[in-house]
């Protein structure tokens, strides 16, 4: 038999001469930094975030401000970014600076913000759990009474918009 090459060991020597990792996807930063490190395959390039490799650049857009009619955004704290990467801020100075005003918050916030639902493979391995914690987050959602929700997560997005299709018309969410 062949020898296996590990997708880690493939993706390590693609960024062995990278020096910066700017992912908008905070689960492929942990898997890089992490998953990749505890097989062996550690990769030296220093691993953003796209919203905090772009949070010092923020002070240099120009201030767009309230416009009357604008859509409140409530931003859900993703795990990956949140818990295992402790960014919170940068997601938030972004959304304040393009609309003008701080983004609603979520009941449980931050460090105490709960899953979308779609991490570990939870909607793989069991669907109706996924299913239940992404309606939970999506009630939580609601009762911030913005109108469009946010995360820096495209997992959580994904569970988002997916869950809200599922939810019958008589649900108080937002769809």
């Amino acid at each position: 038999l062949p020898e296996q090459i590990s997708v880690a060991e493939v993706m390590s020597n693609t960024f062995r001469d990278a020096s910066l990792i700017v992912s908008g996807s905070p689960i492929c930063l942990y898997t890089i930094g992490t998953l990749y490190r505890s097989a062996g395959f550690p990769v030296r390039a220093q691993l953003q975030h796209i919203t905090e490799f772009l949070q010092p650049l923020i002070s240099q857009l120009p201030a767009f401000g309230q416009k009357k009619g604008s859509k409140t955004l409530a931003y859900h704290d993703p795990c990956y970014l949140g818990r295992y990467r402790s960014t919170y801020d940068a997601p938030r100075e972004i959304l304040e600076k393009i609309t003008g005003r701080p983004p609603a918050e979520f009941f449980r916030n931050r460090e105490n913000s709960y899953c979308c639902g779609g991490g570990g493979l939870l909607p793989v391995s069991s669907p109706e759990t996924a299913d239940q914690i992404t309606t939970n987050r999506l009630e939580e959602d609601a009762a911030t009474g913005a109108d469009l929700l946010v995360s820096a997560c495209p997992t959580c997005v994904h569970r988002f918009k997916k869950v809200a299709k599922k939810i019958k018309s008589g649900s108080p969410l937002k769809t």
